[in-house]
């Protein structure tokens, strides 16, 4: 079976860890913390190779396609983008009312960000969608806004406090917008302005896949949702614990190994599914903590795991050589420790 093997432990300066980030084309990992610290770690050396103190907690972060730039989404408002390898050309936006139209300074906290391939940068402002897009590493002064679920009326007081609280791509024109208090998932065309999809109630943390065919969602009872947003796919749960009712509450979900396993981050364990026979191929265990923040990725015939705990504000990284084969189908034997999913050949 697929072995991930503990290979790093991360100790950041300051608070808890509320987001992790992996780069998409090198071995770096961003994180942010309560304290307002950003650092980047180089998976190669093991060490922090940037550091940028904030006055504001990190809510987000997200990475430009060529992992050139890191954007840093803050709890006052502010989103500044950051290169890695000289940390110089640092932007700073402010995100308030006035963005929306309503004139007022107040501000949201910026809770969500994503990048698409054309260099557009989404983020979340209240119950708003912003874009900003980039030429050259610069934000433009257009800006527009895309309301939320309108179609859903619960009444002035309770719009008030719909929340989009996090987003992802599906492709360059389409986005994928989790809104809180209503717990659904909408995905939006953004050329027509239009909804496309509504999921029903769910918890409100999810992970899309590079493909932008599946949707992951994790529930409050060890389950990881399995979504397919074709019309002709049925969705299916994924469950760690026979019961229902067990106490195993998920953190963080997301796609690694080339889209073909789910890891999904539960109380003080981190479990890997395979999405195609629907099985757990491995648990990773902590005995102390939980795990409240989750990242995967997958590069250069290594697919990566990291997680940070809750109690101790620690940063583990797991990894897990696997090999690509194309259109070649490799035997399971069980005198040696390989599965082959889908084409990948976990070593």
């Amino acid at each position: 079976m697929a072995h991930y093997k503990h290979i790093l432990t991360i100790h950041p300066e300051a608070g808890k860890i509320n987001i992790l980030s992996f780069s998409p084309t090198k071995r770096l990992l961003a994180s942010g913390s309560s304290g307002g610290l950003v650092q980047i770690w180089d998976l190669k050396s093991r060490g922090s190779t940037k550091e940028l103190q904030l006055r504001s907690a990190v809510l987000s972060l997200a990475w430009d396609a060529s992992s050139g730039r890191l954007f840093i989404g803050c709890k006052n408002g502010t989103i500044l983008s950051l290169d890695p390898s000289t940390q110089r050309g640092l932007s700073v936006i402010r995100v308030s009312d006035r963005n929306v139209g309503s004139g007022t300074a107040r501000t949201f906290p910026v809770d969500a960000l994503a990048i698409n391939c054309a260099g557009k940068v989404a983020h979340t402002a209240g119950r708003h969608v912003l874009f900003y897009h980039l030429s050259s590493h610069q934000f433009p002064v257009s800006i527009k806004a895309l309301p939320g679920p309108i179609d859903l009326d619960y009444g002035s007081d309770f719009q008030a406090w719909i929340r989009a609280q996090s987003l992802h791509y599906i492709d360059d024109n389409k986005l994928a917008v989790c809104y809180g208090k209503l717990n659904c998932i909408v995905t939006w065309d953004l050329t027509n302005q239009q909804m496309l999809w509504r999921s029903t109630p769910i918890f409100g943390i999810f992970s899309i896949n590079k493909k932008g065919d599946r949707i992951v969602v994790p529930d409050a009872h060890s389950g990881v949702h399995v979504i397919p947003l074709a019309e002709n796919k049925s969705s299916f749960v994924l469950r760690y614990y026979p019961d229902p009712s067990a106490n195993g509450i998920n953190f963080g979900v997301a796609f690694t190994s080339n889209n073909v396993l789910v890891a999904s981050g539960h109380r003080g364990r981190i479990v890997i599914w395979s999405v195609f026979n629907r099985r757990i191929t491995q648990v990773l265990n902590h005995p102390d903590h939980w795990f409240r923040a989750f990242a995967a990725k997958d590069d250069d015939g290594i697919s990566y795991i990291a997680a940070a705990t809750g109690g101790s504000s620690e940063i583990m990284v797991f990894a897990a050589p696997y090999v690509y084969r194309q259109r070649k189908l490799v035997p399971t034997d069980e005198n040696h420790a390989k599965i082959m999913v889908n084409q990948i050949v976990f070593l």
